[in-house]
């Protein structure tokens, strides 16, 4: 992949590109990359962080706005707005706002100062695991925790449907 001199972060500005794809065989594969993130920790949020590089599916897609895997994409980049709660494909949080069919950075780690939540269902709590919520792109507390459902662990309390928490997020 090749750098872009004007960023300390060169894949996010890069994203996946075409002049960033490997063709093997005649089959162009590209490489989903995790960065890190390292700061001075301070109050928190500015402790390390995970993002992912990927593709919006089907709608634009928010910044806070909790995503799952689209699987029907076969190349494994593609994220799209939770259809339910607790399910098990959850992919992470929107760090930025992007349109359909454009490639963004997904969260996958450290503290997360706006995620979007329901927490009218169920109250949010600061201790609480989060999930996908019953609202589409909405966090809310776990009901059945399932292996790749959990989302993270909420620092905010949340009793409204239209709801942004502090959450740190924890994928496995």
């Amino acid at each position: 992949m090749a750098a872009t001199s004007s960023s300390s972060c060169p894949i996010f500005k890069k994203g996946l590109e075409d002049d960033s794809a490997q063709t093997v065989s005649g089959t162009k594969t590209f490489t989903a990359a995790v960065q890190m993130k390292e700061s001075n920790v301070g109050d928190g949020t500015n402790a390390p962080k995970g993002y992912m590089t990927l593709k919006a599916s089907g709608s634009a897609l928010n910044y806070g706005e909790t995503v799952i895997w689209d699987t029907a994409d076969v190349t494994g980049l593609s994220v799209k707005k939770n259809a339910g709660a607790d399910q098990v494909a959850v992919a992470g949080v929107m760090a930025e706002t992007v349109a359909s069919g454009s490639f963004g950075k997904v969260q996958v780690s450290g503290f997360h100062a706006a995620v979007a939540a329901n927490g009218n269902s169920t109250n949010i709590a600061p201790g609480d695991q989060l999930s996908t919520g019953s609202v589409a792109a909405k966090a809310d507390k776990v009901k059945s925790a399932a292996p790749g459902g959990i989302l993270g662990v909420s620092l905010d309390t949340s009793t409204t449907a239209n709801d942004t928490i502090a959450a740190v997020i924890k994928m496995a």
